[in-house]
């Protein structure tokens, strides 16, 4: 084993200003300073007062992550609700909204708004299914990688409208569960 080692230069936090603040990190990654974005410096230094240009790249896998996420939350209330409602007739063991219109209404309404077309998105992708979200006959639903990939590669903004417009479908669904 070697012993005779000798630290030549000492680490240091990062440090950039950014709009004129000073943001360190102990690492050459840096989030949190603009909204979605991460930062990873490649240089040590730059000249004195020199000002660096920023390319900003989609993460895809991210989105598509954000996407999935949405579907799993559905299939999640999903499930909650259709446990509510049941009736297990072996144990004989009733869901707490067994025959409760509310809980109907509020799935009726649900499936609704999952299958209206966005008003507001301004391209085709204004559908779960043209925005790479399946619904299966049993009512879970799934992303379709390939669909996702051509809508984002076709129309990033199409996508975000299909979804997060004045009317989009994550937007329908939140208030619906809101009221």
């Amino acid at each position: 084993a070697v012993t005779n080692m000798v630290q030549n230069t000492a680490a240091q936090d990062s440090e950039i200003l950014v709009d004129g603040q000073t943001i360190t990190r102990s690492t050459n990654t840096v989030s949190g300073v603009i909204a979605g974005v991460t930062l990873t410096l490649n240089a040590a230094t730059t000249p004195a007062g020199s000002t660096l240009d920023l390319s900003v790249a989609l993460d895809q896998t991210a989105l598509a992550k954000m996407v999935g996420d949405f579907s799993t939350a559905y299939n999640n209330l999903s499930k909650v609700m259709s446990n509510l409602g049941s009736y297990d007739k072996d144990s004989k063991v009733a869901g707490a909204l067994l025959g409760d219109s509310m809980l109907r209404s509020v799935e009726s309404q649900l499936r609704r708004d999952l299958g209206v077309p966005v008003s507001s998105a301004t391209s085709n992708y204004n559908s779960l299914g043209s925005l790479g979200v399946e619904i299966s006959r049993n009512g879970t639903m799934s992303v379709n990688q390939t669909k996702l990939g051509q809508a984002v590669s076709d129309n990033l903004d199409g996508l975000k409208e299909g979804f997060a417009s004045s009317d989009g479908i994550a937007v329908r669904v939140n208030s619906r569960l809101d009221n």
